[in-house]
């Protein structure tokens, strides 16, 4: 199934040089480089945020934990609203 992608406010749009990880499942690490990058740059402390926290922010983070990572919440950072979806 083929989902729109999102419009990327130009406050927060990719600068020259970031690294763009595309996901296609809940889990950001599921079958991407995300933690490749990290690692990379001897990145463990991950600063968490999203839209609909009881999802993919959550199905992130524990993967992040099982793979030795410490995580923050930003408190104004994610959204646990749901739209009756699942």
């Amino acid at each position: 199934m083929a989902v729109p992608q999102a419009t990327v406010r130009p406050e927060v749009a990719p600068r020259p040089g970031d690294v763009v990880v595309n996901k296609f499942r809940s889990d950001a690490f599921y079958q991407t480089d995300l933690k490749a990058h990290l690692d990379a740059r001897g990145v463990t402390d991950l600063v968490v945020t999203g839209y609909r926290s009881q999802y993919c922010v959550e199905s992130t983070v524990r993967r992040a934990m099982d793979l030795g990572d410490s995580i923050t919440f930003a408190a104004d950072g994610h959204d646990p609203s749901d739209e009756g979806g699942l």
